[in-house]
């Protein structure tokens, strides 16, 4: 058995970039500009975005779709936990005020820390 491969984060990130700059028909130019327009990218449409990228990789698209989960977005950096302390933070004053426990959603945990509407 031979080494596995990995996927270069710059590779990734080049490949991201070439099918959302061809999607949008707009310039990304830093890796939150692109995490951004996947934000905006339509839910029905990623299958086929992983797919391209997995032509594009030499990958399946379910080992490109958990890279970008799993290695590419913690790789953004402190950009999503200062989201998740805000959102303790929030948790903690609401159970606080009250004594029924907050509800927060899952999503909350990928949240990203910039606006899409910025």
């Amino acid at each position: 058995m031979g080494r596995p491969f990995t996927i270069q984060h710059e590779q990734f990130s080049d490949a991201m970039q070439q099918y959302l700059q061809h999607y949008y028909m707009s310039v990304l130019s830093s890796n939150q500009e692109i995490y951004q327009a996947f934000l905006k990218y339509p839910k029905a449409s990623r299958p086929q975005l992983w797919e391209q990228m997995a032509v594009t990789l030499a990958r399946s698209s379910v080992q490109v779709k958990n890279y970008f989960f799993n290695t590419w977005v913690e790789r953004l950096g402190g950009e999503t936990k200062p989201a998740k302390k805000q959102v303790s933070r929030s948790e903690e004053s609401r159970s606080k005020s009250s004594e029924t426990p907050a509800f927060v959603p899952f999503e909350f945990e990928f949240a990203p820390v910039f606006s899409i509407f910025d």
